[in-house]
C-alpha cells in the first residue's frame, strides 16, 4: 500500500505478526506525522495487528514542544501497540531517545534502533510484554 499524499511518502506491509511502515521524507510537521500516525493505527485496527515498525526515513525532528505533542498523540492514537522505530540518523539519536522516555512513561512499549534487524528481533521477543522499563537504572 502506498499513499500518494505529500509531504512524505509512507509504504505499508503485513509481515508475519507486525506492520511495517517505511515513511519518507525529507521534512515533515506535526500535521503530517499524525497523519501517517493515523492511517498506520487504522491498517492495525482492520488487521488486528498489535505490533509496528516504522522505518522513519525523514532527516529532522519536530522543535521540542511538537515532537513532545506529536508523542502524546501518538501513545493515545497508538494505544499500547509495541512501536520498534527504526532512526538510521545519528543526528536524532537524542530526540528518539526522549521520545522513547515518553512513551514509556505512559507504560507505552517503545523503542528506538538503528537498524531494522534488531527493530524486527525486539518486536518478536517477549520482553517488552512483560516490562517496559526493564532496562532503566
Amino acid at each position: 500500500m502506498r499513499s500518494d499524499s505529500k509531504p512524505y511518502e509512507l509504504f505499508l506491509e503485513v509481515r508475519a505478526d507486525y506492520l511495517y511502515a517505511r515513511v519518507t521524507a525529507d521534512e515533515v510537521d506535526r500535521h503530517s506525522a499524525i497523519d501517517y500516525v493515523y492511517k498506520v493505527a487504522a491498517v492495525c485496527n482492520e488487521k488486528n495487528l498489535h505490533k509496528i515498525l516504522i522505518d522513519r526515513r525523514v532527516p529532522m525532528m519536530l522543535a521540542d514542544s511538537e515532537n513532545y505533542l506529536l508523542i502524546l498523540e501518538m501513545t493515545h492514537v497508538l494505544g499500547k501497540k509495541k512501536v520498534a522505530y527504526v532512526n538510521p540518523f545519528e543526528q536524532l539519536d537524542d530526540k528518539m531517545s526522549m521520545n522513547e522516555m515518553v512513551s514509556r512513561n505512559r507504560n507505552v512499549p517503545y523503542r528506538v534502533f538503528r537498524t531494522e534487524e534488531d527493530a524486527v528481533r525486539w518486536l518478536e521477543s517477549d520482553a517488552a510484554d512483560t516490562n517496559i522499563h526493564a532496562s532503566d537504572g
